[in-house]
């Protein structure tokens, strides 16, 4: 048991590393011509990358993507603490959706 929660330990940390990488890189997007010129050339790829997505506009997208960040980890740590495997399966997917509908925010015009 205990080396199933270590590995489930090293997963959360690799992913929030991941996310947060990924997050930063899309935040420097307005800064960085090279940056942006990828950003530009994928545009309609974007949404994959969830929440995250919304830094891309820096400051005016800062409120859904705190939300959609604090949805999706509670949807996925919970699906992973999960007993039943219904709840799982129901977490997983509001979990996936939550990340999808926040990363097509960013196509939405600033509120």
């Amino acid at each position: 048991m205990a080396l199933a929660s270590r590995a489930w330990l090293w997963s959360c940390v690799i992913a929030a590393t991941a996310y947060a990488v990924l997050s930063l890189i899309l935040f420097a997007t307005q800064g960085s011509p090279i940056i942006r010129s990828i950003v530009d050339r994928s545009g309609y790829f974007l949404w994959l990358t969830g929440p995250a997505a919304n830094l891309v506009y820096r400051e005016e997208y800062l409120l859904p993507y705190a939300i959609g960040t604090a949805l999706c980890c509670v949807a996925f740590v919970g699906a992973a603490a999960a007993k039943s495997s219904e709840v799982k399966t129901r977490m997983v997917t509001f979990g996936v959706v939550a990340w999808c509908i926040f990363g097509l925010l960013v196509y939405v015009p600033a509120w």
